[in-house]
């Protein structure tokens, strides 16, 4: 018998949808370590539109429910906060609390990457549909997710089915519970450089699951050379119809929005670019994407997929992108930005122009710098060793290529311009 203590959460969870009224309903049981009930509070974030309809569990004493709070998290912008705290007598070691709730959920930012449609329902932690604690690191999940008979539902972790009710679990701690359902899912299977491919194409057709799951081989057998080993063994990608929002990752899943099969071949080049991005991620995300330190998962991404880029279409394509990247940059350090500040449109642009435009344009001239072979050594050594901080990463920099590189690179980093 194992008798060690748990350290990571665990959620089971019970939900319906229903996507013609955009009603969803969810019934969350949270197994709690002791290490997160010892401080005596949990906060949780659930979307506004949710009615709370119970908070139960041995010891619970208080339980608020914040509709508009302060401090909410940036990427979450329609998410309240629920707080429960329990009382010192008579808390349990490891607290389960059961939370309730249900509504119809219509409102998110034009970006945002989950919708809940008549025609499509994407759910994530953008919108949170679940009770996601932001304070207390990855957790595990067992998902049971119900939905019309005329709907496929997709997510993350080994599948099963029972009638309309589809189930997910990860025992793999993760921070997400991803779940996507449509009205017709065409699945399309392949095999990559050491892991397989499960490509799930909810857009409407012709699909281009083949040609995506093709392309994503390609890159990855591209990226182990680079940076070593895929981190795993299957990948799960998701192909929404949503034209805004983008594409994640998260790991074991992509999810990518804003493909058109008519342009795909047209625009190739430009499709790779997204692809080698986001699967980039399974090598780079281990930074906290809350703080500047955002820029080891993004900038690292971006930069892996514009070497994606040259490795498909030569050096006059980087060229030809690296210049682009240094248009309209704004003169601000990435070192040290506020990467949560979403206050106005301004330091958004602010943001993305840091991370996707000149991270990347900075370890291109490391790369330069140091030239091809000794960069490619540090490249890859970054990626084994699982880089979390900037200082890490520079002192694995002044260990491969020297002291003064490493205090240059952080200049450059410091620096409001860019180098000529």
């Amino acid at each position: 018998m194992n008798t060690a203590p748990k350290t990571v959460l665990h959620i089971d969870i019970e939900s319906t949808i229903d996507p013609a009224r955009q009603r969803l309903e969810v019934d969350a049981r949270l197994d709690v370590p002791e290490a997160i009930a010892n401080p005596g509070e949990l906060s949780l974030w659930l979307h506004r539109e949710l009615r709370i309809d119970e908070v139960d569990g041995p010891g619970v004493e208080r339980v608020t429910w914040n509709a508009d709070p302060d401090n909410r998290p940036s990427l979450m912008p329609e998410a309240a906060r629920l707080d429960i705290t329990w009382s010192e007598v008579g808390r349990p070691t490891n607290p389960v609390v059961r939370v309730r709730c249900a509504g119809h959920v219509r409102s998110w930012p034009e970006w945002s990457a989950n919708v809940v449609t008549g025609d499509w329902v994407e759910l994530g932690m953008y919108l949170p549909w679940f009770p996601y604690s932001r304070d207390h690191g990855p957790f595990t999940y067992d998902v049971r997710f119900s939905a019309p008979p005329a709907y496929e539902v997709r997510g993350l972790g080994p599948a099963g089915r029972t009638g309309t009710t589809w189930r997910f679990v990860s025992t793999v701690p993760t921070h997400d519970i991803v779940i996507a359902a449509g009205r017709s899912m065409l699945d399309v299977r392949t095999e990559g450089t050491g892991f397989s491919i499960a490509v799930h194409d909810g857009t409407p057709a012709p699909s281009i699951a083949r040609s995506i799951a093709e392309d994503l081989a390609w890159i990855g057998s591209t990226y182990a050379d680079q940076l070593g080993p895929p981190p795993i063994d299957a990948l799960r990608v998701i192909l929404s119809p949503r034209p805004r929002g983008g594409g994640y990752a998260r790991q074991g899943l992509l999810v990518l929005g804003g493909i058109e099969a008519a342009s795909y071949e047209e625009h190739h080049e430009a499709y790779v670019r997204y692809l080698g991005h986001e699967l980039a991620h399974l090598w780079w995300h281990r930074a906290d994407p809350s703080t500047w330190e955002d820029w080891l998962n993004e900038s690292f991404a971006e930069y892996s997929a514009l070497r994606a880029v040259r490795a498909r279409y030569g050096n006059e394509a980087l060229d030809r992108r690296l210049r682009d990247k240094r248009e309209n940059l704004p003169d601000l350090p990435l070192w040290g930005f506020e990467r949560d500040d979403r206050s106005t449109d301004e330091a958004i642009r602010n943001a993305e122009a840091l991370l996707y435009r000149k991270g990347p344009l900075l370890l291109h001239e490391l790369a330069q710098r140091l030239g091809e072979r000794p960069f490619s050594a540090v490249w890859r050594h970054a990626a084994e060793e699982c880089i979390e901080t900037t200082a890490q990463f520079l002192d694995l920099l002044a260990e491969h290529a020297g002291p003064d590189v490493a205090e240059q690179f952080r200049a450059d980093l410091q620096a409001a311009d860019l180098r000529a």
